[in-house]
């Protein structure tokens, strides 16, 4: 398991894509954001990828604000 895709930047879709279609992981922990990158979704099932999603550390890093926001990822 590693930590990716939880705060946006400029190199994530590349980061994200590194950890599923090169190291292959079963779980992720976090990757909020894989849903911005279709293909690489396509890619997390078909594996059967596994995400750890914490919405404590979404509040702490400010990658959502509401619990309202949190709901739309």
């Amino acid at each position: 398991m590693c930590h990716c895709g939880e705060t946006f930047n400029p190199w994530i879709e590349e980061e994200l894509a590194y950890i599923l279609e090169t190291l292959r992981l079963k779980r992720l922990g976090h990757g909020i954001h894989l849903h911005r990158f279709p293909a690489l979704m396509k890619i997390a099932s078909a594996q059967g990828t596994e995400f750890e999603i914490c919405i404590s550390s979404n509040f702490a890093t400010r990658v959502v604000r509401t619990k309202r926001e949190f709901a739309r990822y």
